[in-house]
């Protein structure tokens, strides 16, 4: 059965008239692989929150980025093994 944990908790908030947002971080485990949902934009909180479930950034097969805005994307490129996925493999199929 898959496991899915949330490894960093997004936000969307206001100070002061400025706008911050950060995307939810999720990890999925299941048949031996590892799947990072929108790696987001802290590698520190990232890194500690891989650690915390004896990872690396090399153990990652896979990173799904569910849109391109930094808050969920901007970490994509630290899991040197993984393949990444986002929304334009999802048309990549269409017609095949």
């Amino acid at each position: 059965m898959a496991k899915i944990k949330v490894l960093i908790k997004g936000y969307a908030k206001e100070k002061d008239g400025e706008e911050f947002a950060s995307s939810t971080t999720t990890l999925i485990q299941d048949n031996n692989l590892n799947v990072i949902i929108d790696p987001g934009m802290d590698k520190e909180a990232l890194l500690g929150s891989l650690a915390k479930e004896g990872l690396k950034t090399g153990d990652i097969n896979f990173v799904i980025v569910t849109h391109t805005h930094l808050d969920h994307s901007l970490l994509a490129g630290i899991f040197e093994n993984a393949k990444i996925l986002d929304n334009s493999d999802i048309y990549s199929f269409d017609g095949k």
